[in-house]
C-alpha cells in the first residue's frame, strides 16, 4: 500500500494531471516516511470486500442452511445476510442481501412456502 500511493503520487504529480492538481488533501505532503505512511494506511484505510459464503445454502449435507434459509440442526434459527451466498455478487451486496431479505419475509409469513423451497 505504501508503494501504490507513492506511485498514485508520482501520476498525479505528471502531466496530463499535475495542471489539474490543485492540493493534495489527503494524507498531505507531511507524510513522507514509510514510518508515517504505515501510521496513515493504518488509520485511514479499510478492507472493502464483504464476505459470503460462510454459511452457504444448499440442499446437500455440507450447506449450513437449507434453501428456507434454516440454520441446519437449530430450531428456530435463520440466516438471511451475504453468508448464504456461495460466491461475491458482481455489484453491491445490498440489492442481493435486500432479496434474500424479502425472500425470508415471505418464507416467515407463509410456512408453505418454505416447504416448496425444499
Amino acid at each position: 500500500m505504501i508503494e501504490a500511493s507513492r506511485l498514485l503520487r508520482e501520476i498525479y504529480a505528471a502531466e496530463p494531471l499535475a495542471h489539474h492538481v490543485v492540493a493534495e488533501l489527503k494524507p498531505g505532503v507531511s507524510v513522507r516516511t514509510d514510518e508515517e505512511w504505515e501510521a496513515y494506511l493504518r488509520t485511514h484505510t479499510f478492507r472493502a470486500e464483504h464476505g459470503v459464503g460462510t454459511a452457504r445454502m444448499g440442499s446437500d449435507d455440507g450447506a449450513v442452511v437449507t434453501p428456507d434459509l434454516r440454520v441446519r440442526a437449530v430450531d428456530g434459527l435463520r440466516v438471511v445476510d451475504a453468508s448464504v451466498f456461495p460466491t461475491l455478487v458482481s455489484g453491491n451486496t445490498n440489492a442481493a442481501v435486500v432479496a434474500v431479505a424479502e425472500r425470508a419475509s415471505d418464507l416467515i409469513r407463509e410456512p408453505s412456502l418454505a416447504r416448496e423451497a425444499h
